[in-house]
């Protein structure tokens, strides 16, 4: 950033307003040949002739009108750069590294376009994404749909060999009838993300008590006990119906990799000034160096539950989405393979 601008803005009364920093420097622009002008009457000796005041009044002058001009350019400096780093998205797709940290009305703007840009960027990122899933995983499946289809109708096959490839016809439907309900579930959440911004002060117990119930027949029918430690019961600031998502989705997971007889909790206290929510089970766990991975989009690191339920490489990746939307995180923590799994939730 101009080092102009960079200096007002370190100054107290010039930090939080754009406009007056214009009007500051303007001010002194005015004034400035006006005071020098009384410094040389008082300090000079002698009578001062008409054309000593008339020259030192034009050349104060000049010197003000060049310094104010100055100064005045480079407090235009993040309007410049904020216009070049909107025309090199356009034309490059470059993400711009704006600063942030000023908070006049010109920082606002740089913040909002750093933002803005973020978040299209990472649009553009998950519809390249998705063309890619497109292009290819879900030709995959169909094109094996075709050759074992041509296969049954163009060979004399064994009533086994026709119900194996049957069997595998019937796999690659399932395969591609679950990246289409995946791509669906992006949609979804991209259109809920459109008014996820908006938030509100949600009593966090019966929110709680609603989720676990629901939970509840998933629960049972692999046997495994649901508990729930309420440490703090106040409210916090959330979209409530992503929030419920996101913690159906981690109860699901968690009872998803856990084994018969054992259990699920869920406990929620305040620390730090923040809300901290922990789903942890018992179950399969993961490798510590794997943690990030589990949140990719269509992350490889996905596994089937204990039960054999398939897993999509979805559900953690729109989790985190979603709270970081809600201005929070989400983290993975497992000692290792087979010891369990906690994810946390922390909430400003």
């Amino acid at each position: 950033m101009h080092p102009i601008y960079d200096k007002l803005s370190r100054i107290g009364f010039l930090s939080r307003s754009y406009t007056f920093k214009f009007l500051f420097i303007a001010f002194l622009g005015i004034h400035v040949p006006l005071i020098g002008l009384l410094v040389f009457v008082l300090l000079a000796t002698g009578i001062i002739s008409t054309g000593a005041i008339l020259l030192i009044t034009l050349i104060l002058t000049l010197a003000a009108t060049a310094a104010t001009l100055l100064t005045l350019n480079g407090l235009l400096a993040p309007l410049r750069q904020s216009q070049r780093t909107l025309q090199e998205f356009l034309n490059d797709q470059e993400l711009p590294q704006l600063p942030t940290h000023y908070h006049d009305e010109a920082g606002q703007l740089m913040q909002h376009i750093q933002l803005t840009l973020t978040e299209l960027n990472n649009v553009l990122e998950e519809k390249k994404d998705l063309t890619a899933l497109l292009s290819h995983d879900l030709r995959t499946p169909l094109r094996n749909v075709q050759t074992y289809a041509g296969m049954i109708q163009d060979q004399a096959l064994s009533p086994d060999e026709i119900k194996e490839f049957a069997e595998a016809i019937t796999e690659s439907a399932r395969e591609q009838q679950q990246i289409l309900e995946n791509i669906l579930e992006i949609l979804r959440m991209d259109y809920l993300f459109q008014d996820g911004n908006r938030r509100e002060a949600t009593p966090l117990q019966p929110l709680i008590e609603e989720v676990m119930q629901t939970m509840g027949p998933l629960a049972s029918h692999k046997q495994i006990r649901l508990s729930t430690q309420l440490n703090f019961t106040g409210d916090v600031q959330v979209h409530s119906d992503l929030f419920k998502q996101v913690l159906k989705n981690l109860v699901s997971n968690a009872i998803k990799f856990s084994h018969a007889g054992s259990e699920v909790s869920m406990l929620i206290q305040r620390q730090q000034h923040q809300t901290i929510i922990e789903v942890t089970d018992k179950g399969i766990g993961f490798d510590a160096d794997t943690a990030e991975q589990l949140f990719d989009r269509f992350t490889r690191s996905g596994r089937r539950g204990t039960a054999g339920e398939p897993s999509t490489g979805l559900g953690l990746y729109l989790s985190r989405k979603i709270i970081r939307h809600q201005q929070g995180d989400l983290q993975a923590y497992s000692a290792d393979t087979g010891k369990g799994a906690t994810f946390t939730i922390s909430l400003n």
